[in-house]
């Protein structure tokens, strides 16, 4: 009897554990429920061997690297694609959910730069910052989010309401929305500014010859994934589990298929203010990046860009505790040096837009809380204005045609320097360029579609611009276009014979190119494209020389 009772004991132990056993889930599944819940995991791994960093930061959005750890967030097409490897990994809880760090906005302006406002008091902020110094302060609106949250900016001047020929720069914070250390520092910056425009010499300089735009916050729905008045469960991405900072027209590979809001706003918005200098702020490290993120080959301005990081993170040792700001080249490095990222923003300003852009990541914890806030704060705020006055050294100059008189748009080379688009432009409206440089002499080439070039040696000084005023003499020739629409021929003609080598592509609006050739100095007086291969619809076709392309839109249609 009991025997049997022992093994009926025994029989009811095992059903017992199999059913709670049952119960606990796999990684897999808590992976999915996370993925279901929040659009996004976070998770660890060991780099298989089979596989190199490169391959897999253009398939998961890599977050940092430890030793020999990564760590990643995926969504969940990015996180099925990792299962394939069938490599171990360690799910991780996201960081705005492991503690409580949001604290309502305290009432007086010390309490509450430690702490994070909700969204309605961001909204208020940045509204009063614009109503109490109405003469150099102004809100700029960027875009909308998925979520319909305002993407904003405010743009501090001294003539703020004008579009002064002054070099613009831009500080932008919180693409990704679980990093908003820089968010809180971005808004407590706009009011040092606005606060001691008349009392400090440097920030009076600043604000009276630049124009400064600063965007505190680019992924308002990331932040506010959970409550728009708590940052607690804050998210990397947007609504629709994209990671922003993967999302922009990439060097090597150009745009994605889709591309986001948020995304979108902020690429008209920096193509249209042409930022002569910016920076992008994140969390989860401490140190200054600098292109390359896409390629392994340095920027042109490789050495300029290793003395503004340095700069910044010297700086920051000089007010910080010790070890902060001292990760990987001690709080600098290059970006594919740490690991490779394609459609980020920092190249996209590089390579596209033709300006200057480092990222910088404040804090190894990405939700600094309390005190830790203010900490920040006394160790960046002098790296943050030295950074921006460095908008002011270089070539700065103008452009105009000698047979108008009037602005031109031109390509500004430095001879054997320049490469992969590090060259910039003057403005087609004003005529007016700015290229930042360390002090030293430089060879320059200044042209224009149309124009003879210009060569002349600059003399840079160690602070301060070498100012130019150049004039380009007509080459003698412009492209006439014949005829338009066309039917199976495209003919082309040129008034002289070209001066200089130029590409002619001819695309369709998707951008599928269906002509690509470049002739050289003894190229034609007109050329014919055959074009019976081209079904009916609006193409594109282009014409570069030195640097500079002119674009006209043709037809392909039926003869009536």
């Amino acid at each position: 009897m009991r025997r049997i009772l022992v093994h009926v004991i025994f029989f009811a132990f095992l059903c017992f554990n199999y059913h709670t056993f049952a119960q606990v889930k796999t990684q897999d599944e808590r992976a999915f429920e996370v993925l279901k819940e929040r659009g996004e995991v976070f998770f660890s791994f060991m780099l298989p061997p089979a596989y190199s960093l490169v391959w897999l930061s253009n398939r998961l959005s890599v977050d940092r690297i430890k030793d020999d750890t990564v760590f990643a967030y995926a969504n969940k097409q990015e996180f099925e694609e990792f299962l394939k490897l069938k490599t171990g990994y360690t799910l991780h809880t996201p960081v705005s959910l492991i503690e409580r760090k949001s604290l309502p906005f305290k009432t007086t302006l010390d309490e509450g730069w430690q702490s994070y406002p909700s969204y309605s008091q961001y909204i208020a902020m940045m509204e009063n910052f614009e109503a109490t110094h109405p003469q150099i302060c102004r809100i700029v609106d960027i875009g909308l989010s998925i979520g319909g949250k305002r993407i904003m900016a405010v743009k501090i001047s001294d003539n703020v309401q004008d579009e002064e020929a002054e070099p613009g720069v831009f500080y932008s914070s919180t693409m990704h929305g679980d990093e908003p250390s820089g968010y809180i520092l971005m808004l407590r910056f706009i009011d040092h500014l606005l606060s001691n425009y008349e009392t400090d010499e440097k920030i009076s300089f600043l604000i009276n010859n630049a124009a400064v735009y600063i965007n505190p916050l680019a992924n308002p729905d990331g932040l506010y994934f959970m409550s728009d008045t708590s940052v607690i469960g804050a998210k990397r991405n947007n609504l629709n589990n994209i990671d922003l900072n993967r999302d922009f027209p990439d060097a090597e590979n150009g745009s994605k298929a889709v591309m986001q809001p948020e995304t979108r706003c902020m690429v008209d918005f920096m193509a249209e203010k042409k930022f002569v200098l910016s920076a992008n702020f994140h969390g989860g490290a401490e140190v200054v990046n600098y292109p390359w993120d896409r390629w392994e080959r340095r920027h042109a301005d490789n050495q300029w860009y290793i003395r503004i990081s340095r700069e910044y993170a010297d700086t920051a040792h000089k007010y910080a505790g010790e070890g902060y700001m001292t990760d990987l080249e001690n709080g600098i490095t290059n970006g594919f040096d740490w690991y490779q990222v394609s459609h980020g923003r920092q190249d996209f300003v590089n390579y596209y837009l033709h300006g200057r852009e480092a990222t910088i990541e404040l804090s190894r914890d990405k939700i600094p809380s309390g005190p830790e806030l203010q900490i920040l704060w006394d160790y960046n705020i002098k790296s943050l204005v030295n950074y921006l006055m460095n908008c002011f050294t270089g070539i700065n100059g103008t452009v105009r045609g000698s047979d108008t008189g009037n602005p031109l748009k031109a390509g500004v080379f430095i001879d054997d320097y320049d490469r992969d688009n590090s060259h910039v432009y003057s403005d087609s409206a004003t005529g007016i360029f700015y290229r930042l440089l360390s002090g030293g002499n430089y060879p320059l080439t200044v042209s224009a579609f149309g124009y003879l070039p210009v060569h002349l040696e600059v003399e840079v000084p160690e602070s301060g611009f070498a100012g130019v005023n150049i004039e380009l003499v007509p080459s003698g020739y412009e492209i006439i276009t014949y005829p338009n629409p066309f039917t199976d021929n495209f003919k082309i003609f040129f008034s002289e014979p070209i001066t200089d080598e130029i590409d002619i592509v001819l695309s369709d609006l998707t951008g599928k190119v269906f002509f690509n050739k470049r002739f050289n100095l003894t190229g034609p007086e007109n050329f014919e494209l055959e074009t019976s291969h081209l079904s009916n619809g609006v193409y594109l076709i282009s014409f570069t020389s030195g640097g500079l392309t002119k674009i006209l839109k043709v037809i392909k249609a039926p003869i009536d």
